[in-house]
């Protein structure tokens, strides 16, 4: 026993003083090879974002979505005016709720005139009520339907209840889409349906909870029924899904809180 754990001493000395050795070692390495000062190592620059032109408004824009190259814009403004110009400058045109403006150029679209009106029975966003106003777009995947939710009465002049289509390749406004009692904030659609949503309780005269979807050709999905229990802000179609966001804690009978997904059928 004693030769065993004289043994086991001189080994677990041998050993320590090996790892004292290669500790010696490194710290004259490290005396030996100085470490880079602050100043030496090199900090990317911050890269700033070129302001690019593009069509200004007298209000606010609450939401943009893009087909090829154009970019539609909505909000509650009244009036559009090239980049640079001054407010009410030269270059002024009318331009109700609605627009759409080149991608590259930022010039403004003049053959897609259309205008939002009505009153408004609550914002989109904060506390001003006032003047009609587009809260939300969507365009289809084919290109053929821009639709816009928000909040107001008519579009074009025609009776249009806080939703509406317009078919892109005629520019006119689709008939239907009788729209919902109060405001629409999130929008989605597919080429056959459209997915709106907000703080409703029915839609084209039917009870529907903050959810709805909307045939292509205007009519109400009386098969397609999602009813939320609180207010519905954010739509996406996504993995053959409907995803959904907002403020609630349930999706018909299922708990989710503030996000969940849906059929698209």
């Amino acid at each position: 026993m004693k030769k065993f754990l004289l043994c086991l001493y001189r080994t677990v000395q041998q050993t320590t003083k090996q790892c004292f050795l290669v500790f010696v070692v490194l710290v004259l390495a490290l005396q030996i090879v100085p470490m880079p000062t602050a100043s030496a190592i090199a900090v990317p620059s911050p890269v700033s974002a070129e302001p690019l032109p593009t069509v200004q408004v007298d209000g606010v824009v609450w939401a943009t979505t893009t087909y090829d190259n154009t970019v539609y814009a909505t909000g509650r403004f009244y009036n559009a005016r090239p980049a640079g110009a001054a407010l009410g400058g030269a270059g002024t045109i009318a331009r109700a709720g609605l627009l759409a403006f080149d991608a590259t150029t930022g010039n403004l679209n003049t053959t897609f005139v259309h205008s939002l009106g009505g009153t408004s029975s609550e914002p989109c966003w904060g506390s001003a009520a006032t003047g009609a106003q587009g809260c939300a777009l969507a365009v289809s995947p084919d290109g053929k339907r821009l639709y816009v939710g928000g909040a107001f009465s008519t579009v074009d002049g025609q009776a249009h209840q806080n939703l509406a289509a317009i078919d892109l390749t005629t520019n006119k406004v689709i008939a239907g889409f009788n729209g919902t009692n109060l405001p629409v904030k999130a929008m989605a659609a597919t080429n056959t349906m459209v997915y709106v949503g907000g703080n409703f309780t029915s839609a084209s005269g039917v009870s529907r909870g903050k959810l709805a979807a909307y045939n292509a050709n205007g009519t109400l999905s009386s098969s397609w029924l999602a009813n939320v229990s609180g207010k519905v802000r954010a739509l996406v179609v996504a993995g053959g899904k409907l995803i959904v966001g907002g403020q609630f804690t349930r999706i018909n009978s299922t708990t989710l809180y503030s996000t969940g997904a849906v059929s698209l059928t």
